[in-house]
This record gives structure tokens, C-alpha cells and sequence, in this order.
């Protein structure tokens, strides 16, 4: 595989060596120096993968000797057999067998209870929150990640040059994109499918602009969403991609979710010079995840599609030697009630458990279990701020400024080397 230096890739403007969903407009060509694209292979990457509907994180890192949890669910509760122990008193569902081998390889860490204060129960703010890291702000416009990304190729990018900073990121799903990655200097590049990503055959003869003059463009542009560009000699990576030249080295289920995984995986392995990737499972809001009647098989089938996919994306990474470089971590924007419903199922609730993959972890249980006694919105009450997970992966990962990002000092957890 070839490889190439990152400072190159920040030099050429608008980073990402794909046209994705259509051509390029005229006006981003004629932006285009005619640099090389580049990517640092020893660059880290953070995969952010979004539950929609609130995960009902009892039934997911179950509790199962509470006594407070069985007669709370009186038809929901799982018992021993019905899980596969990783701690005292708690086990993972037995549809996320996989995800319990990778806690036994040291490739992943489950953090309790992880919320924030005065949590709310609506899909729509508290995913805000969630996303935007901002729970005070009404209106907010940009996402942490989108945040981090800004620095990034603030970072990269000499500021004598009018050239559109680098893109760092991309979001692969259907929906529309997260505000997680949408930042304010920055452009995230949108694709839902594997056959969007395609070569703009103009591109090749027109990357040094016409007269050789440099156009400022700004991320509020809505055709950026869904072009980005790049010159010439990363096309081949890009094509081998599309092409799906690029052999994987393990099995991903063939659901909607294992296919978005496996092409994130592509992306990585191709060395695009992308840093941060969003994808998600669960679709539009409310989402997937929420489970407020018949959770039982429901919920069950979710968390065997989100496992099988997680176990095959993580393990094909790591064939590769590429899961060094990776953090993949898991949010949704509540857990659920402690108890069920009249529907045989739960309502919006408060914090719940977190996963979070890659190669360099410290530990594989992070944080104090939560207790039962203790509610927030009839839910759990977080002992965990998600903010100090943000924050270990701002600081310790992505080298960016955590208290530059979310506004805020927060302790990292104890979770990354």
C-alpha cells in the first residue's frame, strides 16, 4: 500500500479523495491547488458510533444478581443464565458474545452508568447533548467532534493560505449527518453507501484551478455536504475501495449496520488522511433503540446485530494492525427506566453503559456500578460524565485541547495508554 506524508494532505485544501453522490461543482475544482493528497498512517482515528432511541443499558451490561433490577422487571429481567459474566454481579447479554471475547483480548473497555446532570428525556435534546457537549446550550451549532476537527486542521493548515482547510472526517450512514461532526471551519463528507464513492473523471485535468487563483469556500456551503476533493494520484486508493480491491480479512453480517462497519473499515485501510468517523445504527429519531413495548426479542436482536458487527469490524482492524490506531466508542442519548412498563417495556431513563474498542486501552471496566436506589428521570444515575470520556479521547488521543473543545475542564477517565 502506498503511503503518504499527512503535511501534503493539509496543504491540498478540502481533503478526502472522493466525490461522494455526484460530481464535483465547478467552483471547489477551481479551489483545488494542485498539491498532493496525503495521509499519516501512524495518524490516529476515532469511530463514533450512534445508538438512536435510547439503548436500555440494564438489559445490556445486566445486573442480574439486584434485587432492585428483578422486581423492577418482573418480565424483563435477565437472570444469570440469560447473560455471560464480566464482573461481579453483572454480565453482558448473551447476544454480545463477541464483544465479551473482545473484553477478554483487552480490545474493549465497558464504562458504567455515563450520563450528565439533569439529564432530559427528550430523543431529540438530550442526542443534542449528546452530539454537541453543550447541555446549556439551547441553540447549539457545532458538534464536539466537529470542534475537534476545526482544531485539527487549524493545526495542519498555514494560515497565510486562503485554500479551505482540510477535511478530517465522515459520516457513513443514511440519516442525516450528526451534528457530532459538524464543526464550523471544518467539512465532514456525507456517503450512505459503498456505490456512492466514485471518481469525478474530470477531476484528473483540472486540479490547478483556472489562472491559478484560490477560492475561499466555508462548510456552510450546503454542496459541501456532499463533495469533497482531492488531486489525482490518491484516485487509485479511492478506486480500490469502490472497486472493493481491498480485501477484508474477516466476515461482517450482512445487515445494514455490518456493512456500513466494513466500509469504515476500507476507509481506514486506505489511508485517506480521514481522522474521525461517525456512523450509526439504530436510523432517524426516535431510532431503533427505543424499546417501549415487546423490548424483550426487540432488544435482543439489536444488540446481536450491533455485536456481531463490532466484533468483526474490531477484529479486522486488528488483522490488519491498523486497531493500534483506533477508538471506536458507542453513545446513545439516554438508557431507560429501571422500571418496565405495562407494555413489556421501558421508557426514557438517564445514563447507561458505554463500549468503547481499540488497540490501546487500560483497562476493560471502568467507573463505580451504579446503584439501584439512586434514580435520575426514573433511570439510572450516572456516576460517569460522559465529558471525561470526550475528554480522555480529546487529550490522550486525538491530541487536541479538551478543555479548548468542550469549553470546560473534565478528568479524563482512566481509559486510554
Amino acid at each position: 500500500m502506498d503511503r503518504f506524508s499527512r503535511r501534503t494532505l493539509l496543504k491540498s485544501g478540502l481533503a478526502g479523495a472522493v466525490v461522494l453522490g455526484g460530481r464535483i461543482p465547478a467552483f471547489l475544482r477551481r479551489a483545488l491547488a494542485a498539491e498532493s493528497l496525503t495521509a499519516d498512517p501512524d495518524g490516529t482515528v476515532v469511530v463514533a458510533i450512534q445508538l438512536a432511541g435510547g439503548n436500555d443499558g440494564l438489559n445490556t451490561l445486566v445486573p442480574f444478581d439486584d434485587d432492585i433490577y428483578r422486581r423492577n422487571r418482573p418480565t424483563l429481567a435477565l437472570t444469570k443464565r440469560d447473560v455471560i459474566p464480566v464482573q461481579d454481579g453483572f454480565g453482558l447479554h448473551a447476544r454480545l458474545r463477541g464483544l465479551v471475547d473482545l473484553l477478554q483480548q483487552h480490545r474493549l473497555a465497558i464504562i458504567h452508568a455515563v450520563g450528565y446532570p439533569n439529564p432530559n428525556g427528550d430523543h431529540a435534546r438530550s442526542m443534542e447533548i449528546w452530539q454537541t457537549a453543550e447541555p446549556e446550550n439551547p441553540c447549539p451549532e457545532t458538534g464536539w467532534l466537529g470542534r475537534a476537527a476545526d482544531t485539527l486542521t487549524r493545526l495542519g493548515v498555514p494560515r497565510a493560505s486562503c485554500i479551505p482547510p482540510a477535511t478530517p472526517s465522515v459520516f457513513v450512514g443514511e440519516i442525516a449527518t450528526p451534528l457530532t461532526v459538524v464543526g464550523r471551519a471544518s467539512v465532514c463528507v456525507k456517503t450512505d453507501r459503498q456505490s456512492d464513492l466514485m471518481l469525478d473523471p474530470s477531476l484528473a485535468n483540472n486540479v490547478a484551478g483556472e489562472g491559478g487563483k484560490e477560492i475561499a469556500i466555508h462548510p456552510a456551503d450546503a454542496s459541501l455536504e456532499s463533495a469533497t476533493v482531492a488531486p489525482r494520484h490518491a484516485a487509485q486508493r479511492v478506486a480500490e475501495i469502490a472497486g472493493g480491491s481491498t480485501a477484508r480479512n474477516v466476515a461482517y453480517p450482512q445487515t445494514a449496520f455490518g456493512n456500513r462497519l466494513a466500509f469504515v473499515a476500507q476507509l481506514i485501510r486506505a489511508e485517506l488522511g480521514v481522522r474521525i468517523i461517525c456512523t450509526e445504527m439504530g436510523g432517524e429519531g426516535p431510532g431503533g433503540f427505543d424499546t417501549h413495548s415487546l423490548q424483550d426479542n426487540n432488544h435482543g436482536e439489536l444488540l446481536g446485530e450491533l455485536g456481531d458487527a463490532l466484533t468483526a469490524f474490531v477484529t479486522d482492524l486488528a488483522r490488519d494492525q491498523l486497531l493500534e490506531r483506533v477508538v471506536v466508542y458507542t453513545y446513545s442519548e439516554f438508557g431507560r427506566t429501571i422500571r418496565e412498563n405495562g407494555r413489556h417495556g421501558t421508557d426514557h431513563g438517564s445514563a447507561a453503559p458505554m463500549f468503547v474498542a481499540g488497540g490501546n486501552l487500560r483497562r476493560a471496566i471502568v467507573g463505580n456500578p451504579p446503584n439501584l436506589s439512586e434514580t435520575e428521570n426514573g433511570g439510572v444515575k450516572h456516576t460517569v460524565d460522559f465529558r471525561q470520556v470526550y475528554a480522555a479521547i480529546l487529550d490522550r488521543w486525538l491530541a487536541v485541547s479538551s478543555q479548548e473543545v468542550l469549553g470546560a475542564s473534565f478528568s479524563p477517565i482512566p481509559l486510554l495508554e
